[in-house]
Formats: structure tokens, C-alpha cells, sequence
């Protein structure tokens, strides 16, 4: 599956709608059957106007461009058991806001790559 969204605005001084990317992009592959199940979904979004003119320097706070990979599986062996795995952020990606120039840097968040293993038994 893949989905494109494009968001077009403008206003006075070239600002935009603030906290929406213009561009993104969603990315979505996956295999399922009754034994195995993976799911690849990857995000991308463009810069996003986070406030307009508010900072000592009258720059708008921006986020640079992200993306994220992530991926959960399953396998079911047996009827009532399926053993779960997932990992995020397996691009390792981390946001960051700036303050007009990217060298002007204001806040980052990093969480790193995240793995989940889970068993779920029903009976």
C-alpha cells in the first residue's frame, strides 16, 4: 500500500499552516497468511512549521524532514499461540526542531530503535 498527501497553504510572509508537513509519505508492505504475519511500514514527512515569528530572533521554529522505518511479525505455530516480535524506528531516525537556520538548533528527540517480543496464549 503507499499513500502520497500534499498540504498547500499560504499566508502573509510566506507562512503557512503551522504543524503540518506539506509533503508525506506512507509506505505500507505486508504478508499474512494463517501461520505468518510481517508488516513493513515505512513514514516519511517534509519540514514543518511549528510557530511563526515568537523566538527572540523572529524566526519560526521548524522540524527538519523525518522518517521512520517499522516492522511487526507473528508467527502462530500452533492454534491459540502466536509468538509476536516488533521493532521501531529501525532507521534510527531523530527529530529536530530549529529556529530558522538549521545551525540555529532548539530541541532534538531521539528514541532510538525499540523492540518488542510478546507471546500471546488463547485458550
Amino acid at each position: 500500500m503507499a499513500n502520497y498527501t500534499t498540504v498547500s497553504s499560504s499566508g502573509g510572509g510566506g507562512t503557512r499552516l503551522f504543524n503540518v508537513a506539506e509533503d508525506v509519505v506512507n509506505l505500507i508492505a505486508y504478508y499474512d497468511t494463517p501461520l505468518l504475519q510481517m508488516r513493513f511500514a515505512y513514514n516519511w514527512q517534509s519540514e514543518i512549521q511549528r510557530e511563526g515569528g515568537t523566538t527572540f530572533s523572529g524566526s519560526s521554529t521548524r522540524s527538519a524532514p523525518y522518517d521512520q522505518l517499522d516492522f511487526s511479525g507473528a508467527i502462530r505455530p500452533i492454534d491459540g499461540l502466536e509468538l509476536r516480535f516488533e521493532a521501531f524506528n529501525l532507521t534510527n531516525s531523530r527529530r529536530e526542531e530549529f529556529v530558522g537556520v538549521e545551525q540555529l538548533g532548539q530541541l532534538v528527540s531521539y528514541d532510538g530503535r525499540t523492540y518488542a517480543v510478546s507471546a500471546t496464549v488463547k485458550w
